[in-house]
């Protein structure tokens, strides 16, 4: 292997990486690979490299108050920075965490209803426990994006991440 291709496989993901053809004819990497981005390594979920330096300095405060308040944080981040690509990225894994902080309510609730039903409750109980435990989960979620966005990361969440695309 030459250095040319040594180059290459160090920027492209290393040997065995899956590549696709380029309209000028160079290599680059295919779609969900990890890759190298400027000589330090890029997960599939990282998106980072898709927004200038300007937009995430300049837009941070927004994507911060969309995972910090909730629904009003993302309309907030809407009207405050709707041009803003970085922030659209979180405003989105933001409403994505929303939406399953609102489907476990709504599943919780009939549950915790019926956990006042003499004997059978504390089967309930033990449900809406389950469910407490999803909602802890998703505030640690939460805290992971805070601090990704602090660092001017655009990187997929875990487990929600993916959902609803």
């Amino acid at each position: 292997m030459n250095s040319e291709e040594q180059r290459q496989s160090a920027v492209y993901g290393g040997a065995g990486a899956a590549y696709n053809q380029s309209a000028d004819g160079g290599r680059i990497p295919a779609e969900g690979a990890d890759t190298m981005y400027y000589g330090q390594h890029r997960a599939a979920g990282d998106h980072t490299a898709e927004y200038g330096m300007e937009d995430i300095s300049g837009n941070k405060v927004f994507a911060i108050t969309a995972y910090l308040m909730g629904l009003i944080g993302i309309a907030v981040a809407l009207l405050g920075a709707r041009t803003s690509g970085y922030v659209m990225f979180h405003v989105r894994q933001s409403l994505k965490l929303s939406i399953c902080t609102m489907l476990l309510v709504i599943l919780a609730v009939p549950f915790a209803l019926m956990s006042f039903v003499p004997y059978i409750g504390i089967l309930f109980r033990l449900v809406v426990g389950i469910f407490a435990i999803g909602e802890m989960g998703i505030v640690l979620l939460r805290i992971i994006a805070f601090f990704q966005v602090c660092d001017g990361k655009a990187k997929e969440l875990p487990v929600v991440g993916r959902l609803f695309t």
